[in-house]
């Protein structure tokens, strides 16, 4: 039994998306430079995760318009809410 992660976060000025397995991260969006990163050792065949990039920028733009949205709702909470 193997447990995959996904996790993509967000704020007004910074965002993260990675992916992982078994606790242990094997990619990664690297904003700053807009690519993925992939974290898979090589000593096995080649991994490519073609289109996570793309997927990531969409995600992180719906968690932002999310954000922006549950701010309104909730009239700007302090931030320890």
């Amino acid at each position: 039994v193997h447990e995959n992660i996904r996790i993509g976060i967000c704020s007004g000025t910074e965002a993260e998306f990675v992916y992982g397995l078994d606790e242990e991260e094997f990619w990664h969006a690297d904003y700053n430079h807009k690519r993925g990163v992939e974290t898979v050792p090589d000593f096995g065949d080649p991994v490519f995760f073609d289109g996570y990039y793309d997927f990531s920028v969409g995600e992180i733009e719906t968690c932002r318009n999310n954000l922006a949205i549950c701010t309104k709702a909730f009239k700007s909470p302090p931030p320890e809410m």
